[in-house]
């Protein structure tokens, strides 16, 4: 009896050890699931939920705590899941989908079979990985490379056209050949303009070369920016005036930059506000930042464009813009140039009424 005793001690202390043993490991488990930014979902083979995880809730729009036990069409309505799910229990093989949830967030699902000890099937597990910002980036980069095609093949035609007229016409007239050739400065000058932007802009997206920032009075750059564009608002007719305070307005800055962001803003209100049209440009101090806002009375944005004007060669109007001689990356040099000072940008605008554009920027300690 005794010996009997000491081998129950013994199996009895050799179970608590086992089950301490698999509750660390589920527990180990659990918390490696919970802190996955990506979605897991493992049901049996009646597709009842086992396990979901926070991600998973959070991508199908349920509470994990109450989806156990339930079956997958229950918890959620999204079919390509339970598509998914199903034909990795049919197939007991992995499958691969996409889905785009509600406000145009797209799914990766990775499904894959659950076998038991034996190599039985016993279920399948889902892995939900948010990839809309994948896409999103992906479309930028298509949309960015037409575009740069298309705003370098214009002018590179444009050349090329008036090149091979000069040469095959060698008894043009003076006047002729001379217009060509100002034509030809024109379509040269667009092209470095349209090289010298992509530069900027792949240097402030890159981060390559950090500003170099210093506590620096932004009225200087401002009221130069004024004074240069005082000559082209006059000639188009436009009233161009500035407020700016007695005081110093003192930002952690790169005055260089500062005035490219301001010829930026101010080039933009000059082209789109029609003759006899106003620009106001003002800078004020308030709750420990700078505030320089641009107003024109242009010709106005619409609130489906306004999110987007700040995209690399976005264009509210194509035709128009090419006319007036714009790169179309005017406004992403100005936010890039903005993000870089730590600060913000945004407009308000409506049809016909003009647009304001209102840079934020923390003012020095």
């Amino acid at each position: 009896m005794g010996q009997l005793a000491a081998a129950l001690d013994r199996m009895s202390g050799q179970l608590r050890e086992r089950m301490e043993r698999i509750t660390a490991d589920r527990n180990e488990v659990v918390a490696i699931l919970a802190s996955m930014v990506e979605g897991v979902i493992a049901v049996d083979r009646d597709e009842r939920i086992v396990h979901m995880n926070a991600a998973a809730g959070e991508i199908l729009g349920t509470a994990p705590d109450a989806s156990g036990g339930k079956h997958v069409w229950e918890v959620t309505r999204l079919l390509e899941v339970t598509e998914t799910i199903a034909k990795a229990l049919e197939t007991a093989a992995g499958v691969t989908a996409e889905a785009t949830l509600a406000g145009d967030r797209v799914v990766e699902m990775q499904a894959a079979p659950l076998r038991d000890a034996e190599g039985r099937l016993s279920g399948a597990v889902v892995v939900l990985h948010d990839v809309t910002r994948l896409r999103r980036l992906e479309t930028v980069r298509r949309d960015f490379v037409a575009n740069v095609s298309h705003e370098l093949k214009t002018p590179l035609t444009a050349i090329q056209g008036l090149v091979e007229t000069l040469l095959d016409d060698e008894a043009m007239d003076e006047a002729t050949r001379r217009r060509f050739l100002v034509k030809l400065k024109d379509q040269a000058g667009r092209l470095s303009a349209l090289t010298a932007d992509l530069l900027a802009l792949s240097r402030l997206e890159s981060g390559d070369e950090a500003l170099e920032l210093k506590a620096d009075d932004v009225r200087r750059p401002v009221d130069e920016a004024v004074r240069e564009f005082g000559v082209p608002s006059e000639q188009k007719g436009v009233t161009l005036t500035a407020t700016l305070p007695d005081s110093p307005v003192v930002v952690l800055c790169q005055l260089e930059a500062m005035r490219q962001l301001v010829d930026n803003l101010l080039d933009n209100a000059v082209k789109y506000t029609p003759e006899g049209g106003r620009i106001e440009v003002r800078l004020t101090s308030e709750d420990r930042e700078a505030v320089l806002e641009v107003a024109d009375a242009g010709i106005g944005i619409e609130p489906r464009d306004q999110q987007r004007i700040f995209e690399r060669f976005y264009r509210v109007d194509k035709a128009r813009s090419r006319e007036l001689g714009g790169t179309g990356l005017g406004l992403s040099i100005v936010k890039h140039i903005t993000e870089a000072h730590g600060g913000s940008v945004t407009v308000e605008s409506a049809p016909g009424l003009g647009s304001t554009f209102r840079v934020r920027l923390p003012l020095a300690p």
